[in-house]
Parts: structure tokens; sequence; C-alpha cells
């Protein structure tokens, strides 16, 4: 079987920087009394989406220090570390967020995210189920399954992947990594023909994804390989060896 590559739902960075911080939505936890955190916040998220990484740590750092008590500001810093590679200080920034507001699913989130990268696959499982459990039918935490689903199948629990790639998809029907995560897990079982489908749907919602066309054709390959089972390489020499033995014996009777 080929190297599946699998997705530690990096698109949980985008997800946190698509939309700035409001007060009234983000900060619930705590009584408001200076909002000049939420401005260093949403130039994190700025500098985040133009790809600046470092200044938007220093942004995001600025935030936190006006505002000690900003989950999500912590999430946040968690998602940019991870994109920075720093998966140790990404956790440690999660693990903040969870303990300040442990009802927010963005901090289990990200702390699966960071935790499915450190290879820390039970602890990832455990933690994208915690943000399931916050709110299991929310589109917006459709990471959680996600990352769930990528957690079993690094377990080889590919039937239970399967299950939370499907909840993913249903959630969140054009976001593409539900249907990889799917995919994979049907290629591990050994079922190409559902991958293959998985892989035409995948590729109507991202006509372009590299990932999704190279396991289309894998599974095509393996789908031709079951169809047209190809002779042994040694078949050949065998068969003559068969044939010069049985004239040995008939020479010997």
């Amino acid at each position: 079987m080929k190297k599946i590559l699998l997705i530690f739902a990096v698109f949980l960075i985008a997800a946190f920087f698509t939309s700035p911080a409001c007060a009234d939505e983000n900060t619930s936890a705590f009584q408001i009394t200076d909002t000049g955190y939420i401005d260093q916040y949403n130039n994190a998220v700025d500098l985040a989406n133009s790809g600046d990484y470092e200044a938007a740590l220093e942004a995001i750092n600025k935030s936190l220090a006006e505002e000690a008590n900003f989950a999500l500001g912590y999430a946040t810093k968690s998602g940019i570390l991870y994109v920075m590679g720093d998966f140790t200080g990404a956790l440690e920034a999660a693990d903040t967020a969870t303990e300040i507001q442990p009802e927010q699913a963005w901090g289990w989130i990200s702390k699966s995210n960071a935790l499915l990268a450190l290879e820390r696959y039970d602890e990832a499982l455990e933690a994208a189920d915690t943000a399931i459990e916050i709110d299991p039918n929310n589109a917006d935490y459709v990471n959680a399954y996600i990352n769930k689903g990528t957690a079993l199948i690094l377990l080889g629990r590919y039937e239970e992947s399967i299950e939370a790639s499907d909840k993913a998809i249903e959630l969140s029907p054009t976001v593409i990594e539900g249907y990889i995560n799917k995919g994979n897990a049907l290629e591990y079982l050994g079922r190409y023909a559902e991958e293959l489908e998985v892989c035409n749907k995948a590729l109507e919602i991202d006509p372009y994804n590299s990932m999704v066309w190279a396991n289309k054709r894998y599974a095509e390959k393996m789908i031709e390989n079951e169809q047209n089972p190809q002779e042994s390489p040694f078949a050949p020499a065998l068969a003559v060896l068969a044939v010069a033995a049985a004239i040995i014996i008939a020479k010997r009777d």
C-alpha cells in the first residue's frame, strides 16, 4: 500500500483567521473593561492571513499581555505556533485556552491538532472528543470530527474513522478534509471502489486538489489490478522448468 498522506486539520488555522474577534461573542468568561486586546487580536488575524506568522505571533502576544484570560486568543496562538512548526508551544497555548474556558471547543480542537503533530494519537482523540461533546452538531467545529477521523486512522481504527468522517461531511459538505480522511480509511480497508467514489465527490468540490487526485489514481490502479490480476513474473520460467522436468522423467521411464 502506498504511503497515505494524513491531514492534521491545518485548515483549522484558516478557521481562526477568517473573521475578527468580537468582544461580546468571544469573551463571555470575563467582564470586558477594555477592548484594546481585541484590536491586537484582529491585527494578529490580519497578519496571519497575509502569511506573516512571526508578526502575527507578536501581535497575539500583545493581545494576551493586555488580557490574560482571553481563551480564544490562546487557541489562536496555538494555531499560529502550529503553522510555524512549534507543536510543543502550540500544545502549551491550547492547554492554557482549555484551562481558562473549558467549555470553548476551539481550545480542545487546537489541542488535538497539536497532539496529532506530536504523534500522541490517543490524547489527540480524547481532545477531539471533548470538543465534540461541547456542541456535536455545530458546523463551526467540523475540525473536531476531522481531527478525530485522522487520529482514528493513525490508531488503526478505520471503521470508526469513516463514521467520524461521515459526520464531518454531513456538517460541512464542502470541506474537503472530511472526504480525504474517509478515502484514506477506505483505502486501508482495501475498499478501493468506495474510495474512488469518495474521491470523485471530493473533486467535484475541489477539482485541483493534488492529494485527492493521487488517492483517486491509486484507487483506480488497485481496482484495475483486482479486475485483471497480473501473471507472476516467474510463471514463464516455472513453466519451462516443469516441461524440462517432465522430459527428464519421460526419458528415465
